[in-house]
C-alpha cells in the first residue's frame, strides 16, 4: 500500500502593513459616536498550517496576496439616549472583499496535491483555456508560461447594519456611586472606545439607573437592512460553480464576531438582572 507523507514546517513568510484611524466623540451624556477605519496590505507564501502550495517542489512562487489582506475595514458604532429612557447603540461594518486562490483542480506535477494554479493564457485559441471575470487562463500550462500569483482572485466585500435597543428598570435603594457627581462618571461603559459586537454598548444595568438592583429589556438586531453578504466563490477551474459563492459570508458577513453561523436577518431578544 502506498501511502502519501507531507511534511509541515514553520518556515512560512507573513508580512502585513496597516494604517489606522480611530475617531471618538461624547457630545453630551447622553450621545456617544465613535469611527474606526484600517487601511492594510498583507502579504504572504502561505494561508496557514493546512494550507498546500501549487507545487512542492518549488515554493519560490508562492509569495502573494494573504488570505487575510483585506484592504479595507470600517467600522461607525454610538451609543443614544432616546426619550423614555431607551437606549439606542447601531452598528456600521464594511469591509472589502478577501482574496482566493485559483487552482485549476488536477495535479500537474505530480505531488499528489491538487493545487496546482494555471498560467496566463497567450494564446485564447489553445485548447484548455478557460476565460473567466478574473482574466483568461491557460488550464494547460508549460514551464515557461508564468503561472498566475497566489491569491489572485478577490471576493465580495461586506456590509452590515446592526441595533441594538435597551430600555432599564432600576429599583431597590440607591447605589453610593450614584451620589458621585456627572463629571467623574463618564467610565460607565458607555463611552468613547467601547465597540461591541451585537451592535453597541451593553446599556442599561446598575451602574445607570442608579438603583441596587436593575432588569434590562433589550432588542438585538443583527444585519438590520437584510443584506446578503456572499462567502468567496468556488476558485476551482475544474467545477461548473467557479466563480460562484455557494454561501453566505456568516456571522457580519465573514467580518468577525461571537461565532461563524451564517444567516442574514437575526433579531434577539434579552431580559438581564444586574444585582
Amino acid at each position: 500500500m502506498n501511502e502519501h507523507i507531507f511534511e509541515y514546517e514553520s518556515t512560512g513568510r507573513f508580512n502585513q502593513s496597516q494604517f489606522i484611524v480611530n475617531v471618538q466623540n461624547r457630545f453630551s451624556r447622553n450621545s456617544t459616536i465613535g469611527a474606526y477605519y484600517v487601511l492594510g496590505r498583507a502579504n504572504s507564501d502561505t494561508d496557514g498550517a493546512t494550507t498546500f502550495p501549487a507545487n512542492s517542489f518549488n515554493l519560490s512562487g508562492e509569495y502573494g496576496r494573504s488570505s487575510l489582506d483585506v484592504r479595507h475595514r470600517f467600522v461607525l458604532f454610538g451609543n443614544f439616549r432616546a426619550p423614555w429612557g431607551i437606549c439606542v447603540s447601531p452598528l456600521v461594518l464594511a469591509t472589502s472583499g478577501r482574496p482566493f486562490n485559483i487552482i485549476i483542480g488536477r495535479d500537474l506535477n505530480g505531488d499528489t496535491v491538487f493545487t496546482d494554479r494555471p498560467a496566463f493564457a497567450r494564446d485564447l485559441t489553445k485548447p484548455g483555456v478557460v476565460i473567466t471575470p478574473f482574466g483568461a487562463f491557460d488550464t494547460n500550462p508549460t514551464v515557461v508560461e508564468t503561472v498566475i500569483p497566489h491569491n489572485l482572485g478577490n471576493g465580495p466585500g461586506s456590509f452590515n447594519v446592526n441595533l441594538r435597543l435597551s430600555k432599564t428598570f432600576g429599583f431597590g435603594n440607591e447605589t453610593a456611586s450614584n451620589s458621585v457627581p456627572a463629571q467623574t462618571q463618564r467610565n460607565d461603559g458607555r463611552g468613547p472606545g467601547r465597540v461591541i459586537g451585537m451592535g453597541g454598548g451593553r446599556g442599561g444595568g446598575s451602574k445607570e439607573s442608579g438603583k441596587r438592583y436593575s432588569l434590562t429589556f433589550s432588542l438585538n438586531f443583527q444585519n438590520l437592512l437584510n443584506h446578503t453578504n456572499e462567502a468567496n466563490p468556488i476558485g476551482n477551474l475544474s467545477s461548473p460553480l467557479f466563480g460562484i459563492s455557494t454561501s453566505s459570508g456568516g456571522n457580519f458577513g465573514g467580518f468577525g464576531g461571537l461565532n461563524s453561523n451564517a444567516y442574514n436577518r437575526r433579531i434577539e431578544a434579552q431580559i438581564r438582572f444586574d444585582f
